[in-house]
């Protein structure tokens, strides 16, 4: 009996231990790279994409040639976007990107620690209503 109550309390506190280290697990911000186009042309270099989660900016990178943001290698700069935890609340934190006022006709759902990439395009109707699921992924 004793050695029974003994197994019990180990066993509590090992699944408390596991638990707690699974709450405290850090968010890791996700980073995207691609084309981007602005009404079927390829964007400028020097052309500043940012990154909104609600209505805060979450990450933004400018591009250094024309048409494309980012890069594949492994030291090449993404669009790193980086959530509040109050942002993830809810489980899903929606990242929109913009030139400008204009929003791309992609949006993403925020996945944690993934590489994406993500061609945008930044149409003649861009807008909220405009939207376009994108959910190809890599993981980093």
């Amino acid at each position: 009996m004793r050695c029974k109550t003994c197994l019990f309390i180990v066993s509590l506190f090992i699944c408390l231990g596991v638990s707690g280290v699974a709450a405290s697990s850090p968010v890791l911000p996700c980073e995207f790279y691609g084309t981007v186009a602005i009404d079927g042309i390829p964007a400028p270099a020097e052309t500043e994409i940012n990154a909104y989660i609600g209505d805060r900016v979450a990450g933004s990178i400018i591009t250094e040639e024309s048409g494309v943001y980012g890069g594949t290698g492994t030291f090449d700069i993404r669009l790193i976007v980086a959530p509040v935890p109050e942002e993830l609340i809810d489980g899903t934190a929606v990242i929109r990107f913009s030139i400008g006022d204009r929003f791309a006709d992609q949006t993403f759902i925020f996945e944690s620690g993934h590489s994406t990439e993500l061609d945008l395009t930044f149409g003649e109707d861009s807008s909220d209503d405009a939207i376009a699921m994108s959910t190809e992924t890599s993981d980093t």
